[in-house]
């Protein structure tokens, strides 16, 4: 069932940021919806709510990753740019599964903490790289917007940024 929850939850939000032409908001939502259901997971006693921060985390962990990769794909233009950054953010993911194995250990459990915090961790370390990167893009369009660009992003003229 959160899997299913998550899937429901990628195509909304999905939905959502491709009709508002916006990622960086979703992406954020969807961070913050994974660090409190890793919360409520971690240390709420009820397990009926335990369970809802399961479903919860998942549907933000899960739904962020296609939100992601449209939000890096929107953003660069040349064809072998894309590429690299498409195998980098594969890769990094796929280094999650290894981290994840090395951070939710045996003796950790059943509340298996330092797992979470670290989980959230990364979830922190995914809002402040897009504050950055979603600042730097704004401030770029604004400099499309008033025409003093002195180069085009990316090489193309009248390019902007998915914000």
């Amino acid at each position: 069932p959160p899997v299913i929850a998550a899937v429901i939850s990628a195509l909304v939000f999905a939905h959502l940021s491709d009709k508002f032409h916006l990622r960086g908001p979703f992406i954020a939502v969807q961070c913050i919806m994974v660090i409190v259901g890793l919360m409520v997971t971690a240390y709420h006693k009820n397990y009926g709510v335990k369970y809802f921060g399961i479903f919860l985390g998942q549907a933000g962990c899960q739904g962020n990753i296609p939100t992601i990769l449209a939000y890096h794909s929107n953003n660069v233009r040349r064809q072998s740019k894309r590429v690299v950054a498409s195998a980098l953010q594969i890769g990094f993911g796929a280094a999650g599964g290894i981290l994840a194995s090395t951070t939710f250990l045996e003796k950790d459990a059943p509340t298996y903490l330092a797992g979470f915090w670290v989980t959230a961790s990364l979830q922190f370390v995914i809002l402040l790289l897009l504050v950055c990167t979603t600042s730097h893009f704004y401030l770029q369009n604004k400099k499309v917007d008033e025409g003093t660009l002195k180069e085009p992003i990316e090489g193309q003229p009248g390019f902007k940024y998915t914000l």
